[in-house]
């Protein structure tokens, strides 16, 4: 296991490194699109080299182009740009030079608004064709929807075993995950922009937004449990407090909420996607699909992520600790389990599953508001709900099941309904199977 472990963090750190050669994505993906642009149709055109401009400001594309009856030809395109990391100018072009000739104003703005403003233009010059294999289209459509569904899958199954940590615990829900992952993704911004902005590439602004949004996540998430749990110093759970506890954890969010509205406002605040050029996968026709640097290192945080939860949970102390207080909170007791010190332990350890479900929002959205967190918090109930109640695994199946439903639904049917279809999933599981995919299976209402 541990060899494993050590395979996945070789393969994140590869992947970050990848990503840290100082080229805007957002600077490459539209100097591609100019590339086609540059020859006649049915040019074959085949990558090179890519480097960025010494200011940042711009990158360069070295390919090779055989245009129709002609020999094959090397060219270097050049595209600076009015800003560079989260500038406001960051995707205004403003200067192509191709093999050492620079556009003329009015070139640049026929290429600007007949070519680049133009969608068809864009989808067919994002990529070249003959990059990626061919494949059936269903094949290649099912390849893109499962690419997709990644980092939202990831989302809901970290916050899913973030809410069953604390609800198999103590046996009170915890209504206030969502808010503390957007706290969490809130913060991670001024840690992103503080680093990019010293010209280090984008390696280190991730990495450094995930340590920051770990911190944010354990440090609220181990606040809460002092407010939100009136038996956090007691040898047993209260079973008169359920109630109370969803009134406290709904006053927290609420309190959250606002406190990110008044001191950030009320709107987005955007960076923009990080490392979000795109890479073939298959083609189908002129349908490809791609996958992002940043889905992939979402994917690994995610996998090392709940590996090392289920791991620990089975093998370490502290999951030996809390199943048997799980189970049995006055046997853990007697046997010297200090009931408030792991429950305090459990709320930080659930706090920072969620800080890290916040840094996957901003990485891969670009941008995090402060309205958002009792919708997580509802799709993380779902997603615990449909694993089953109590069980870690099942929280983790829960979400990537939620999270694949819901794009593909989103690729099928209206995306206006995809909520009703998710609460509808929800109401018909309760009703068939109470316990879930992974809990009990028997209709009747379990006695604890």
């Amino acid at each position: 296991m541990r060899c494993l472990a050590g395979i996945a963090l070789a393969l994140l750190v590869l992947a970050l490194a990848g990503c840290a050669k100082g080229v805007d994505s957002e600077h490459l993906r539209i100097c591609r699109l100019i590339v086609p642009a540059l020859h006649p149709q049915d040019t074959a055109l085949r990558e090179g080299p890519i480097a960025a401009l010494a200011d940042g400001r711009g990158v360069t594309i070295d390919y090779i182009a055989r245009e129709p009856g002609a020999p094959a030809r090397p060219h270097t395109l050049a595209c600076r740009f009015a800003g560079r990391d989260f500038d406001a100018g960051r995707t205004d072009l403003v200067g192509v030079t191709v093999d050492g000739a620079a556009f003329s104003d009015i070139k640049l703005l026929i290429l600007k608004r007949w070519w680049l403003s133009e969608p068809v233009n864009r989808d067919r010059a994002a990529l070249a064709p003959s990059a990626a294999p061919r494949v059936p289209a269903p094949v290649a459509y099912a390849i893109q929807q499962g690419v997709n569904a990644v980092p939202v899958a990831a989302i809901y199954a970290l916050l899913a075993v973030a809410y069953t940590l604390v609800v198999g615990l103590t046996g009170k829900p915890h209504l206030a995950f969502g808010e503390i992952a957007i706290g969490a993704s809130i913060g991670v911004l001024p840690a992103v922009v503080a680093t990019a902005t010293a010209a280090i590439g984008l390696a280190l602004p991730a990495l450094a937004g995930l340590a920051v949004a770990v911190v944010i996540g354990a440090t609220i998430g181990r606040f809460s449990a002092s407010l939100v749990d009136p038996d956090i110093v007691g040898a047993r759970r209260s079973e008169r407090g359920g109630i109370a506890a969803i009134i406290a954890t709904f006053g927290l969010a609420i309190a959250l909420q606002e406190a990110y509205r008044i001191t950030q406002g009320p709107g987005i605040r955007w960076i923009g996607p990080l490392a979000s050029q795109p890479i073939p996968l298959a083609r189908a026709g002129d349908f490809i699909a791609t996958v992002t640097p940043m889905q992939m290192i979402i994917a690994g945080i995610a996998l090392m992520s709940s590996s090392a939860m289920v791991l620990a949970m089975r093998y370490s102390a502290f999951g030996r600790a809390w199943r048997a207080e799980a189970d049995d909170p006055l046997m853990a007791a007697l046997l010297g389990i200090d009931p408030g010190r792991l429950k305090r332990r459990t709320f930080a350890l659930a706090g920072a599953l969620a800080g890290v479900a916040g840094w996957i929002i901003v990485v891969h959205y670009g941008g995090a508001g402060v309205s958002g967190g009792p919708l997580l918090t509802l799709k993380a109930i779902v997603a615990a709900i449909l694993g089953g109640s109590g069980s870690l695994p099942g929280a983790l199946a829960g979400g990537l099941l939620l999270g694949l439903g819901e794009t593909l639904w989103t690729a099928t049917f209206d995306a206006t309904s995809r909520d009703i279809a998710v609460l509808a999933a929800l109401a018909a599981m309760l009703a068939l199977r109470p316990g879930g995919l992974f809990g009990f299976a028997d209709k009747r209402v379990r006695q604890v």
